[in-house]
């Protein structure tokens, strides 16, 4: 879908910056909603080619593709070679376009780099999803400095929860200048989810091996997990497949060559694990939806499992996503082989403690992240205040947890969005119905 010129000569010319799958998929909804918003704004999408095909692919599950892509070198190399080109391909890019506001996501290096760019041309830059924090620079690395330099820079702060919120008031940010928005990620689940069914069809994995099996899927991928402890995980995810012969592991393995070395070594030719090819995101996010149970380093998602119901371990020493965790919808395990060995076979064998990781608060959104993003640019442009309090979002709405209410209870959105049967299926939760954002609770 490419933009329409606004016929406004005042329009904000808006450059949507995307560098990696996750970028792309959590801006689509926030890019569809500018479009859609009227002439308020000139919406030109800018790839940086940090992940490539799967970043393209990724936008065209959303009917999107790029207006343009950056002049710069293949991305390859060190991080500092790579910041740099980026920031230098950036800043040519901003000098000859001179966008009115550049609008970025995450703590990617695109991100960074993307954000000092504008900055250094005195472009106002829009920061969706800051304020989050793991609180050690190292894990993690880089995106924990990336994710702050964006926020210093940004003129416009999105965080997506109030704990984020609360990170960027202590980092001294004004409140009121840091609307809490919602994780766009959930919109982005509702847009998918609406019209594509859970079906294994591309995703590596067969209908008929779940037969009578639970899936687990397992990613993993961080610089910081690299050798000793991206071992551990392999050899904990083969100890579990050696006791429980009723499951089946799906990995879609990176193509680092640091992660496919071990993971491959370790885990090859065992019947029971599926090492597949990075996949799509459609076909990803089928298997998100039809897994038991998701163990992974991805910051994503912690987002985007308990959003569909599914527990989720996350293979990490700290997160800047602590919301889940605290909600009781995910646990941070680390890499520990034992540990990570003790905690599946607890959620295989315990349905107790299967149950009350399915059964909370869905901390990150209720899939109106994007009308208040743009109401907030609106806002910005009006010299508004950005967002009033009872538009934020809240974790106030309550996920439908209890499998008698299911039956007795109206469908919520999510039957209708693709969601509610998957969670049916597996005595699992759905996200709260959704109301407009610019409905008072």
């Amino acid at each position: 879908m490419q933009n329409i010129p606004s016929n406004d000569s005042s329009a904000v010319r808006c450059d949507i910056i995307v560098g990696t799958r996750p970028e792309a998929i959590k801006l689509a909804p926030v890019i569809k909603a500018l479009r859609e918003s009227g002439d308020d704004f000139l919406v030109r999408v800018v790839t940086s080619g940090q992940h490539g095909e799967i970043c393209r692919s990724a936008l065209a599950a959303f009917g999107l593709t790029a207006d343009g892509a950056l002049d710069n070198e293949p991305i390859s190399g060190s991080l500092a070679d790579t910041a740099a080109n980026l920031l230098r391909a950036f800043g040519r890019r901003f000098a000859d376009s001179r966008p009115d506001l550049i609008l970025v996501q995450g703590d990617t290096t695109t991100a960074m780099a993307a954000a000092l760019a504008g900055f250094y041309a005195q472009v106002p830059v829009a920061h969706v999803e800051a304020g989050l924090r793991s609180g050690d620079l190292a894990h993690p690395f880089p995106e924990e400095a990336n994710r702050q330099i964006i926020d210093a820079v940004s003129e416009i702060l999105l965080p997506p929860t109030p704990q984020a919120q609360s990170n960027l008031h202590r980092a001294g940010f004004a409140v009121e200048k840091c609307p809490v928005t919602g994780n766009t990620v959930i919109d982005a689940l509702q847009l998918l989810c609406a019209t594509h069914p859970p079906i294994l069809d591309g995703t590596g994995v067969e209908e008929a091996e779940l037969d009578g099996r639970r899936l687990i899927l397992v990613t993993t991928h961080r610089r910081e997990s690299w050798g000793d402890d991206l071992e551990a995980i392999c050899s904990a995810i083969r100890e579990i497949a050696r006791r429980r012969t009723t499951i089946i592991v799906a990995l879609p393995v990176h193509p680092n060559r640091n992660v496919q070395r071990p993971v491959r070594q370790l885990l090859g030719g065992h019947p029971q694990i599926r090492l597949l090819p990075p996949l799509d995101y459609v076909p990803f996010l089928a298997l998100m939806r039809r897994a038991y149970l998701i163990l992974t380093d991805s910051g994503g998602i912690q987002e985007e499992a308990p959003s569909l119901g599914v527990p989720v371990l996350v293979l990490r020493k700290a997160t800047e996503r602590p919301e889940a965790a605290e909600a009781g919808l995910a646990r941070i395990i680390g890499t520990d082989r034992n540990a990570i060995v003790a905690h599946v076979e607890e959620l295989l064998e315990d349905d107790q403690a299967y149950r009350q990781m399915t059964t909370a608060i869905n901390p990150y959104g209720d899939g109106l992240a994007s009308e208040r993003i743009v109401e907030v640019l609106r806002n910005w442009r009006a010299g508004r205040p950005l967002l009033a309090e009872e538009r934020s979002f809240s974790r106030r709405l309550r996920l439908t947890t209890i499998p008698q209410d299911l039956q007795k209870r109206r469908p919520t959105v999510a039957k209708d969005i693709g969601l509610f049967s998957d969670a049916m299926h597996m005595g699992r939760t759905v996200w709260p119905h959704a109301t407009s954002a610019t409905t008072k609770p």
